[in-house]
């Protein structure tokens, strides 16, 4: 048969073929062979592929490392379970879409997968990516919390779809109440294809265990479906304490465990008193917008809602846009929010938690307060993915050491119950107590923030990640092997956060008198009123008839060097100025009037002493200034100091 002919036909008809051929060659024993034919026949590399690809809407899309072995996994395991590692940002959540779609593609659909989420975010975050990546599909897939399973949940309500998504409160009331009969049911009809249990590791991050719903996870063999545990921050010591409590030991394959790649990001600790916590990272926030006015998105992580809440009414005062999101916000809030910020529409996200809100274009993440554990602040680390990654990617962990000492006891003597509950044999999971407390509790992050050494080996060691110094944080920076590249551009930030300080105090000042003429009633328009530079144009000080030349020839209109988070009319930056209210484009309706521009045109006068070409040479010079907001400050500064200035 011709080679082009053998692969047009069915699969059913090309095994038959393949085994006549044996046959004509002598062998024997085809007789009882069953034919690996529809819905049967694994699912290839190549159909994970290209089905990788249609999701993605990109043709050359390619698996990360370990995303295929994992996809090819669920796609095609039927008795073999899985426990499987994948980084933040390593697409986890493509191990259960992809190999349904490729199952809908190909047309191999063999019942119903679910997945089971720990925490209600993750839970709306996996639905709305699934709704968005299946969407032109006929997939039909829902999603339960422990309020849909009531006495009216039958079987029929799992069969309707092809995926299920499942928070932990309602597989734990499945399988602890009456439900259980629907789950052994499915199970006599084989209609689960694979339990997928997401970020498993968050069943233990908790300050105290959910005792009945981390039991529950148990009861997953009771489906007679393959189970795939999904982590990305599951401590090595873990690893096999949980394999024997889900009694998967022995029939489990791990996939990227043990390994972990370290994000390349600077991480820095900074100590705050809880009192002046709101300030301090409104202050970085805000300092981060205007150091890196084209950066990427940043997103602020507080795990009290108080003060998720204070942040962002702040920022709001400010006039610096930002979204709000807390574990109370409506489902439809939280998937709008998180589309949003999977497409980076959002330039400031303030919520109460980190995982399962991804955002391709974070390269700044603040988190307020410090972490409840070592695996969430690694989580929250792991905002940054590798597209945002490198030199202008930051961390700020803002740790309120003296946060409440009562809450700080509560939580220490919740996690060493929690301890001393993991190492009961008879709940199943023995884990060591040291191990529990250093990743699973904040006595692990008290230790950590005292640790000297680098940050970053620090957090991953645990993980996998490497031993090689980042070179980066703020214990590299103190005498570990640094660069100094890193080291100049920290400095850098200092001091333009110095000078930008300044030039507040310095706007303050301007907001009430004149800097040159030390007059309250000057504006800095009237000519008459300020002896430093009269008669002359207020915007470049050339000398003459002024008026006519101001309209129709200077050069140096302020359109032609400011951007517009800057007054047009008194130069002033809006952010640092009491925000937008206050700059109308008028003396009576702008706070800083026309006093700055006065001060610009008192240090050019002084430095160049030429006003004769209609404002060119003026230009030049404020072009200087506003090249950017590092060079703003610093000439302010420098202008002030050369002048003899005093405010």
């Amino acid at each position: 048969m011709h080679a082009s002919r053998y692969f047009s036909i069915s699969p059913t008809e090309r095994d038959q073929i393949f085994y006549d051929w044996w046959r004509a060659l002598g062998a024997k024993d085809f007789d009882n062979a069953t034919p690996v034919t529809g819905d049967d026949r694994p699912i290839t590399d190549e159909e994970l592929l290209k089905s990788l690809q249609y999701l993605l809407g990109t043709p050359n899309a390619s698996f990360r490392e370990d995303q295929l072995e994992a996809c090819r996994h669920v796609a095609n395991s039927r008795t073999q379970n899985a426990i499987v590692g994948l980084d933040c940002g390593a697409g986890k959540s493509m191990t259960f879409t992809l190999p349904l779609y490729a199952k809908y593609r190909y047309g191999k659909i063999d019942g119903v997968t679910i997945v089971i989420c720990s925490h209600r975010a993750e839970l709306n975050q996996h639905f709305v990516t699934a709704s968005d990546q299946l969407k032109n599909t006929d997939v039909q897939f829902g999603m339960f919390t422990a309020g849909d399973i009531d006495e009216d949940f039958t079987l029929a309500k799992m069969e309707e779809f092809d995926l299920i998504f499942l928070s932990l409160n309602a597989w734990s009331r499945i399988v602890t109440d009456k439900s259980i009969g629907v789950i052994l049911e499915l199970k006599k009809k084989n209609g689960v294809s694979h339990i997928i249990f997401d970020e498993y590791h968050m069943l233990y991050e908790e300050n105290s265990i959910r005792k009945m719903e981390y039991l529950s996870s148990r009861h997953l063999l009771s489906t007679g479906a393959p189970i795939t545990i999904l982590t990305a921050t599951l401590p090595n010591p873990f690893r096999i304490p949980v394999m024997q409590f889900l009694d998967i030991e022995d029939s489990a394959i791990e996939i990227g465990m043990g390994k972990c790649d370290r994000p390349d990001v600077e991480l820095n600790i900074h100590l705050v008193s809880t009192s002046a916590l709101i300030v301090e990272a409104v202050d970085r926030i805000e300092n981060r917008l205007l150091s890196n006015p084209n950066g990427g998105t940043i997103h602020c992580i507080s795990y009290f809602k108080n003060e998720a809440e204070l942040i962002s009414s702040c920022l709001t005062g400010k006039n610096i846009e930002n979204t709000l999101l807390t574990g109370g916000s409506e489902s439809a809030v939280f998937k709008k929010v998180s589309q949003d910020h999977r497409e980076a529409k959002i330039q400031v996200l303030v919520s109460t938690f980190g995982t399962a809100l991804d955002g391709p274009k974070v390269d700044y993440v603040c988190i307020a307060g410090g972490a409840w554990s070592m695996n969430t602040l690694v989580q929250n680390i792991g905002r940054i993915r590798s597209q945002s990654q490198g030199e202008n990617a930051l961390v700020d962990v803002l740790y309120a050491s003296d946060r409440n000492e009562k809450l700080l006891s509560k939580m220490e003597a919740d996690a060493m119950k929690s301890a001393i509950e993991l190492k009961n044999e008879n709940n199943g999971l023995v884990l060591s107590e040291d191990d529990y407390l250093e990743h699973c509790s904040i006595v692990g992050v008290n230790k950590y923030i005292q640790m000297s050494g680098c940050r970053m080996v620090n957090a991953y060691r645990r993980y996998g990640g490497s031993n090689e110094v980042c070179g980066r944080c703020d214990n590299c920076r103190g005498g570990c092997a640094h660069t100094a590249a890193s080291h100049r551009r920290t400095q850098a930030l200092i001091q333009n956060h110095d000078y930008r300080m300044k030039c507040r105090s310095f706007f303050q000042s301007l907001q009430s008198v004149c800097s040159i003429c030390s007059k309250a009633e000057c504006d800095g328009h009237d000519e008459e009123r300020c002896n430093g530079t009269k008669d002359a144009c207020f915007l470049c000080g050339w000398r003459g008839h002024w008026t006519n030349h101001r309209r129709a020839t200077c050069a140096a209109q302020e359109r032609q060097y400011t951007s517009t988070h800057y007054c047009n009319w008194c130069l002033s930056p809006k952010i640092d100025t009491g925000g937008v209210e206050h700059h109308g484009g008028t003396p009576n309706k702008c706070k800083m009037k026309k006093r700055l521009h006065r001060f610009f045109r008192y240090c050019f006068r002084k430095k160049f002493g030429n006003v004769s070409d209609n404002g060119e040479s003026y230009l030049k010079f404020m072009n200087d200034i506003f090249a950017n907001d590092e060079t703003y400050y610093r000439r302010i500064v420098e202008l002030t100091e050369e002048n003899n200035i005093k405010y």
